[in-house]
């Protein structure tokens, strides 16, 4: 079963005429971090969780820049666009060498 805040993101997505990949992207990703953080709520989490999410994906998941410029992305949507919280301009994460 899906999480109500998920499916209230990809609704939220799909009223602002987002393609179907960007939304399964984005709300992969946004699920990703709410599991990696042990199921709480992204408004509870600051900015340095969100820099070790983003660590963990370079340094432990060894991810392509590519699919962690991308979980970034998903980040920064939820919370500049959803949680209306944006993140600071100036997050401070290990970049991925691979790409």
């Amino acid at each position: 079963m899906k999480s109500a805040f998920i499916s209230y993101i990809k609704e939220f997505m799909h009223l602002r005429r987002y393609t179907i990949r960007i939304i399964d992207a984005y709300t992969t990703w946004i699920s990703r971090y709410i599991h990696f953080h042990n199921m709480v709520y992204p408004a509870k989490l600051a900015d340095k969780d969100v820099e070790a999410f983003l660590t963990h994906l370079a340094c432990d998941q060894k991810l392509a820049a590519s699919s962690q410029s991308i979980a970034l992305n998903s980040l920064v949507f939820l919370y500049k666009e959803v949680l209306k919280s944006p993140l600071a301009i100036d997050i401070k994460f290990k970049r991925s060498a691979i790409k």
